[in-house]
This record gives C-alpha cells, structure tokens and sequence, in this order.
C-alpha cells in the first residue's frame, strides 16, 4: 500500500484534497510540491487546513452552495466538480448547506479527497476526517 499512495499527490503530501499554494502558511504546512500543490506534516494537518478554509469561505465569502463551493474550490470542470460533490452529499449542487455544521464539513471535505484523489479517497477513513474537522 505504502508504494501506491507515494505515487498520488494528495497521499504522498499529507494534502488529500489538493490545496494549493496561496501564501497562507497553514498549520503544519512544511512546504509546497514544484506543481504549487501543499505538503503538510501530518496527515491530520492537511485534513484540518481544508475544513478551516470551506468554513471560511461561508463566513468570508457568503458561500452557502455545494455549487458555490465547487466553484471556489476548483477551477477546472467546476459543473462536473459540483455534479460529483453534490451527489456524494445526496442534495441538489443549489441547495443551502451549513459550513459551520461539523457534520456538512466532513462530508465536504470527504467529497472533495474523492474527487481530487479518486479510488485513493478509500486510503483514508472517517475516523482520520472527523477528528480533524473538530479541532476547527
């Protein structure tokens, strides 16, 4: 297992749902890949560094859509990237969701390693998710 997740990005840089460098140094974050992609120490930091910043984008920029988060979050085949995270959460991609709900967090968060990360999502369990969801 150790040899195929050192070949996916987002495994082998503790950063599962792919952020990207934007000049925040985030908890934990030890460097950025030469794609611009973070590394972070530990598994658990690059799990907490997304949720902080999904909830962020609710408080910061009023986005209250599955669709709206796609949007912020990805700039290639965003109605694709909304369809996917939308159907993972079971609501349509336009309605509300609760980016302070710890709950709508984690599964975001989930939705998003599975469509950054593909069949690698399965590498990681709730239990590694949730717990780094709560210390936002």
């Amino acid at each position: 297992m150790q040899n195929i997740a050192s070949t996916i990005r987002g495994i082998r840089n503790n950063n599962p749902t792919n952020m990207r460098n934007s000049g925040i140094h985030w908890q934990g974050m030890i460097g950025v890949d030469p794609e611009g992609f973070l590394i972070f120490d530990t598994m658990a930091n690059g799990l907490r560094a997304p949720a902080i910043n999904l909830r962020n984008y609710g408080r910061l920029d009023g986005i209250t859509t599955v669709d709206g988060v796609a949007r912020r979050w990805s700039k290639t085949d965003q109605d694709a990237y909304s369809a996917n995270l939308a159907a993972f959460l079971g609501v349509d991609p336009q309605d509300g969701i609760d980016l302070e709900d710890k709950g709508i967090l984690t599964q975001l968060v989930r939705g998003i390693i599975r469509q950054e990360d593909g069949g690698a999502a399965e590498l990681l369990v709730d239990s590694q998710i949730a717990p780094a969801v709560a210390n936002v």
